[in-house]
């Protein structure tokens, strides 16, 4: 390559990340706010490029209609590859999108996974976990869990009490202060226990 080719690079790169970083950023954020992996490749590059593509159309119109300059046409193309991503991930989220896809006999999630389906993020839920290393039972509320594909899955309980298979009490928290970390792998099955009100149960009732 000559200079003058260098030269051009250089005065076109700022139109390069035009096409490039709202989408990215879009893609990046979608993926962080439904805690998703994230995997960069020749696809995401392609995407990027396109879901750019559409900003830079919105905010063409917008410059033209208010007679912004090219920096705040590019800002407005970031911070609404952002905001776009998050009312997007809250959308796939929503109970209406549920509604939707039972009304056409989808079963699939398509949150990140079944735990975001039936875990009631309203009222909580007390849950039941049955070791299967040690046959023991931990009972408690469910205050956090978080998946990770590369480690081990784990979820957070506290006011726990720990039995044995023939329901004799072994260990119980102090108080909610005390806190117990579970890894799913060491896990034969969960129970869910909801309040009477719960929006998870009146939602899989069809109430």
């Amino acid at each position: 390559m000559t200079v003058d080719d260098y030269i051009k690079i250089i005065k076109e790169f700022p139109q390069l990340l035009q096409y490039f970083v709202p989408g990215y950023l879009f893609l990046k954020s979608y993926t962080f706010f439904l805690a998703n992996e994230w995997k960069t490749n020749s696809i995401t590059i392609f995407e990027s490029v396109a879901i750019s593509y559409i900003f830079v159309l919105i905010s063409d119109v917008l410059l033209k209609i208010t007679g912004a300059d090219d920096i705040v046409g590019f800002v407005f193309q970031v911070i609404s590859a952002i905001i776009a991503s998050f009312v997007i991930t809250k959308f796939i989220e929503s109970d209406l999108v549920l509604s939707i896809t039972s009304f056409f006999g989808i079963k699939r999630s398509l949150r990140k996974s079944i735990w975001d389906d039936f875990v009631d993020q309203k009222n909580g839920n007390y849950v039941k976990v049955y070791l299967s290393s040690e046959n023991t039972v931990y009972q408690g509320k469910l205050i956090s869990y978080d998946f990770d594909k590369e480690n081990s899955t784990q979820i957070a309980i506290n006011r726990y009490k720990k039995f044995n298979l023939k329901d004799k009490l072994i260990d119980e928290a102090k108080d909610e202060r005390w806190v117990i970390l579970i890894k799913l792998d060491e896990v034969s099955r969960v129970e869910f226990y909801y309040a009477e009100n719960s929006y998870v149960v009146k939602k899989y009732n069809n109430e």
